[in-house]
């Protein structure tokens, strides 16, 4: 498997959430990945934790300031 960070569930529903605790961190982590083209995995676990949980994955991925 190639370097990279396998982003979990905690990740992804923190990240997703601008009104999380740690929402701020998420974003650094998420822009530094993109910033430094850092590859990022995600397992199906969990992308189907988060898509049972009324996750939007697109709201994830958007990179929006």
């Amino acid at each position: 498997m190639p370097d990279g960070v396998l982003l979990d569930t905690t990740f992804l529903i923190t990240f997703a959430n601008p009104n999380a605790k740690n929402h701020a961190v998420a974003r650094r982590y998420f822009d530094h990945f993109v910033d430094e083209s850092v590859p990022m995995f995600l397992s199906t676990i969990a992308l189907s934790t988060n898509i049972a949980g009324n996750f939007a994955p697109k709201a994830c991925f958007r990179r929006g300031r």
